[in-house]
């Protein structure tokens, strides 16, 4: 064969010969060139030499266990690693301990996938917002060998944005953090399991965060990245691909993702905007008047836009009928897209959970079927496509086919259904969307089997045990008294033992009577709607141990402990026990979303141990275990004969 190509009138024959040789070495330039030019889009940071943090707050550089504050890839793709040891918080200097170098980022884990993954969202004996705060040490030996037994074969983890990374420009890190995360994780090695891990999960109630939820997303998906805020981010996913692909962990790690709703903001930019201005002003900030010139016409967009000057085109109310909804819809793709690329670079295993729904029941998102990294995640609940409010087993396998095969292209690309939920007892949720009967919940989860292996390679569930939706931060007290303020009164005293706080008054005698010893934290209010059967009358719940003369003894200094609410008594324990007991009451409702003091006080001769604060008016249930981890019959046989069938 003989190719002829044309330029300036001559000619110029290529035997097949010469164009295999071509074709090799500019493919060979192109391989080894093209890491480079995007990690070269990096400016080389100032951090390498070491940061001055000594103007910085002293309560974060002295948060958790230590603070790690880390550079970014300089212009030549090198990863400069700073940290520092408690002995370096004095001076508030963090000093460059060791350099990476961009090989050790490239290559992703080659983890054999089970056939299909059952996983478990693990958060001990809390919930999403407090899984890294846990006293996993006494439950998770028996939780992980009960997954075992039960079918599952992988645990998926929560690592927050927000409370992990507690500032993003220049970086400042929990390490507290870390430690927890290789302490669960080895406990997968020990057990067989292995791990997924959902990064840049938004929300943390961590009071050391620097920079907000809501200002995080904003900033990361501005079109002009010289706030850094990118970079920030992509040195967390590179800190967290460290740690994630450390030898030990090769046959554990199967592979990271974030979800389209963690970084949500793009769809409330045109669900919650009212204002004109407003919406032009943010379509600017993240570039999608950009992206409409770049891919639209002149006239296409006089259409879309009548007697609307070019830069000046605003973000669309969320409305199918608006012309430039769609091209909107599309644009919110390619952002989320575009952070799962760009990361990669970083953090090779890395996926996506993409959305699914469709918007107005008609403009679906790019399913990225073609993409050739690790399964793509997905969800599925009962309100998807479904007529009537309780849904029957039929209606919700012809609901779970229908979106599975919309996902999946007709199983072109399977992924992993993240998400089951086949209950969502979500107050707002549960008012208004269908759920599967439970009745019939079991008989849904058996046939589902067949369903999931056509289209999926696993599943996920994401409340195996029901978990109080609680608002506070180191409930636990693993973290001493960060989030805590303590106050002590006369000869009262607070401090640790085995990780336990002690709140001890001390009093001696019936003139001891104002000793005491108090902890309390601020605690939002939450909403009538957020609660389950609309009662916003929160409810407290602790675990105590307390000795102290006896509560019928007729002295001023018996052993009490109040609990305080908005800084009144509002309930007590008077009754001595050496082993663990568990204590809820309901307190009075407040001005919604306002902060109010929760405290626990000891006075008289008490002294007292307390652990596991929860404050919350919703108990997250998919029907399968009590927040005692008790089992329920209403779904989990159905669970455990799935995971049989997937075998």
């Amino acid at each position: 064969m003989t190719i002829i190509y044309h330029r300036s009138k001559q000619s110029f024959f290529l035997t097949t010969k010469y164009v295999y040789f071509l074709v090799c070495f500019v493919i060979s330039l192109y391989c080894h060139y093209f890491p480079i030019k995007y990690l070269l889009l990096f400016e080389k940071s100032n951090l390498s030499r070491g940061v001055d943090y000594a103007d910085a707050p002293e309560n974060i550089i002295n948060i958790g266990q230590g603070v790690i504050v880390s550079p970014l890839l300089d212009q030549y793709g090198i990863i400069t690693e700073s940290t520092t040891d408690i002995s370096d918080r004095e001076t508030g200097t963090f000093q460059t301990s060791k350099k990476i170098d961009k090989k050790s980022v490239a290559p992703p884990i080659a983890t054999q996938f089970p056939t299909m993954v059952k996983s478990v969202t693990y958060y001990g004996r809390g919930n999403p917002l407090t899984t890294w705060d846990q006293k996993y040490e006494s439950v998770i030996d028996a939780d992980f060998e009960g997954f075992r037994k039960e079918g599952f074969n992988t645990v998926t983890l929560l690592v927050p944005w927000s409370g992990t990374q507690l500032n993003v420009m220049p970086p400042l890190y929990d390490s507290f953090t870390f430690e927890r995360i290789e302490f669960v994780m080895n406990k997968a090695v020990k057990h067989g399991l292995r791990i997924i891990f959902r990064v840049s999960y938004p929300h943390s109630f961590n009071p050391a965060n620097i920079i907000g939820v809501g200002e995080r997303c904003t900033s990361i998906m501005a079109e002009d990245t010289s706030n850094g805020f990118k970079e920030g981010w992509l040195d967390y996913m590179n800190k967290l691909n460290i740690l994630f692909s450390k030898t030990e962990y090769r046959e554990t790690y199967l592979y990271s993702f974030f979800s389209w709703e963690d970084f949500f903001c793009l769809l409330s930019f045109a669900q919650d905007t009212p204002d004109n201005n407003e919406r032009v002003r943010l379509s600017n900030h993240i570039g999608f008047g950009s992206y409409l010139t770049s891919r639209y016409s002149s006239d296409a967009l006089k259409d879309m836009f009548p007697g609307v000057e070019p830069g000046e085109y605003p973000i669309p109310h969320w409305d199918i009928g608006v012309k430039s909804f769609s091209p909107y819809i599309d644009f919110i793709d390619w952002k989320w897209w575009s952070l799962v690329e760009e990361a990669r670079i970083v953090h090779p295993n890395l996926s996506m959970e993409v959305r699914v729904d469709a918007e107005g029941g008609t403009k679906t998102y790019d399913m990225h079927l073609e993409d050739h990294g690790p399964p793509r995640q997905g969800y599925w609940s009962g309100y998807m496509g479904a007529r009537t409010q309780v849904l029957s087993a039929e209606d919700g396998i012809k609901s779970l086919e229908r979106i599975l095969y919309h996902a999946t292209g007709g199983n072109r690309s399977p992924l992993i259904l993240g998400q089951f939920n086949f209950q969502d007892n979500t107050p707002r949720v549960n008012r208004t969307l269908p759920f599967i009967s439970l009745d019939e919940c079991n008989t849904f989860l058996e046939k589902s089997a067949t369903v999931l292996k056509k289209y999926t390679q696993g599943y996920g569930l994401w409340a195996y045990r029901d978990y109080r939706q609680s608002a506070i931060f180191n409930g636990q007290f693993l973290r001493g008294l960060e989030g805590w303020d303590g106050k002590i009164g006369g000869k009262g005293s607070i401090t640790f033992e085995d990780y336990f706080i002690l709140l001890s008054a001390n009093g001696i005698n019936n003139k001891d009577h104002e000793s005491f010893a108090k902890v309390e934290q601020r605690v939002r209010q939450i909403p009538i709607n957020n609660c389950d059967n609309s009662n916003n009358n929160m409810e407290v719940c602790f675990k105590y141990r307390m000795k102290g003369t006896d509560a019928s003894s007729s002295s001023r200094t018996r052993n009490v402990l109040y609990v305080e609410w908005d800084g009144k008594r509002v309930g007590s324990v008077q009754s001595n026990s050496s082993t663990w007991n568990e204590h809820c009451l309901r307190v009075p409702s407040l001005d919604d979303n306002n902060l109010y003091t929760v405290g626990f006080l000891a006075q008289g001769t008490a002294s007292v141990n307390i652990d596991n604060v929860e404050v919350s008016c919703h108990t997250h249930s998919m029907f399968m275990h009590t927040v005692n981890n008790t089992r329920i019959s209403t779904c989990f046989d159905g669970v455990l004969s799935l995971n049989k069938q997937l075998d």
